[in-house]
């Protein structure tokens, strides 16, 4: 390690001169990657020394390197625990001067160490000027046209970490990436990294709970429409629907105000468990459609329907839920692959079984056994029965056969 440094000191400095732009360009980004690996405050200190000799040289109108330059600067001086008056005050100029430029990659990649640092004056003169521009970007529709991925990662990044630290309202950012103009469905890297981030602030509590269902909705939404599957999106959407049953079940009444005549008799039902079965039932329902799908891809269907067993065993047991389980086994004849609709009654039954519902077991195997048995042609109804006498064997030995 100290090696290499050396050799980019003395290349940056004693033979800066002999060297092309673009050379200088990836020696000074390679230098910057580097520091992640930097163990010593004395690396740190060669490579601010390096950005801030270069900063105050180098031309003003290459946006390009000194975004760059800048990157290094308040990573190695945040590091570097380097926090008076007027370090927080340059920060805050460069990061004013590198949000200006045509490419902002290395200046949200710099917002992300300042915030980190917890300095009350440095986030108290930079918080205002990040989030209005997070606002500016994610209204003019900034998510489309951004060739860098990197990019909207890095704003996605800064967003999130202000929401989770309390230092915006999250209500009202939140909402803009939600509007169809604003994302693409099936840019599934961006998807994906919103799935995880609103998922951690689910967990955090840190999402307003009085908006919890129209999220969930548009998730629905969101897998309907997609034609891709995103793990961690499906994972959201489990997410939220212990989240939404556990808001519910601690105050039934709260309700946002925005409330559609749907979510009223959804939530003001009869019972909370008619509340939680109306949820699963509409879920289990987009995920059984979904397997239908020509592009529906084996693995794919795998990932959808093994929630199914743990939802059950979690949220409580429903014959509605398990009725539409092995209605899609028994009746359905769109499925693609039954042989993974076969496992997932499988694995069901054995869950429910070990959990002393052998009664029940009996009594959906006897009401679907005629439906399986006029399944086209004999040889699938053969099938069937033979899967559904097996998943609601008692005999563990018996059943594993299958």
């Amino acid at each position: 390690m100290q090696i290499l440094i050396e050799i980019y000191v003395r290349w940056l400095t004693n033979n800066s001169n002999n060297l092309c732009l673009q050379l200088k360009y990836e020696l000074i980004r390679s230098f910057i990657y580097l520091s992640d690996l930097f163990t010593s405050p004395q690396q740190l200190t060669s490579l601010y020394d390096l950005c801030d000799e270069y900063y105050r040289t180098w031309i003003d109108e290459d946006d390009l390197m000194i975004s760059l330059i800048s990157y290094g600067l308040c990573k190695a001086g945040i590091l570097l625990g380097q926090t008076t008056k007027d370090s927080n005050e340059f920060y805050v100029r460069l990061i004013e001067r590198n949000l200006k430029f045509l490419t902002k990659t290395n200046a949200y990649a710099s917002c992300l160490f300042l915030l980190e640092s917890h300095e009350d004056d440095l986030n108290k003169n930079l918080i205002p000027i990040l989030i209005q521009e997070l606002n500016n970007d994610i209204q003019n529709n900034n998510f489309k046209t951004n060739l860098d991925i990197r990019l909207n990662g890095l704003i996605l990044a800064n967003l999130f970490y202000l929401i989770e630290n309390g230092q915006t309202n999250s209500y009202e950012i939140l909402s803009l990436l939600f509007k169809d103009e604003t994302l693409d469905i099936n840019d599934n890297l961006t998807q994906q990294i919103i799935s995880i981030g609103l998922e951690r602030l689910l967990l955090l509590g840190q999402y307003p709970k009085n908006d919890i269902w129209r999220l969930y909705k548009r998730s629905i939404q969101t897998l309907r429409q997609s034609t891709w599957l995103n793990l961690d999106h499906l994972v959201l959407i489990l997410a939220r629907i212990y989240t939404l049953l556990q808001t519910t079940n601690e105050n039934p009444n709260v309700l946002n105000n925005e409330t559609t005549h749907e979510e009223q008799e959804m939530i003001d039902g009869s019972s909370i468990v008619s509340s939680s079965d109306n949820i699963l039932i509409e879920l289990v329902g987009e995920l059984y459609e979904r397997t239908k799908q020509s592009n529906t891809l084996p693995y794919e269907a795998i990932l959808l329907l093994r929630p199914l067993p743990s939802l059950l065993a979690h949220i409580g047991l429903s014959d509605r839920l398990m009725n539409k389980m092995v209605v899609e086994f028994a009746a359905s004849t769109q499925q693609l692959y039954p042989q993974i609709l076969a496992y997932t009654v499988f694995a069901v039954f054995r869950a429910l079984i070990n959990a002393h519902y052998s009664a029940k077991v009996n009594e959906w195997t006897l009401l679907s056994m005629t439906s399986v048995a006029q399944r086209k042609p004999i040889r699938m109804a053969i099938w069937g029965l033979t899967c559904l006498m097996l998943s609601a064997c008692p005999s563990h030995a018996i059943a594993d056969s299958l």
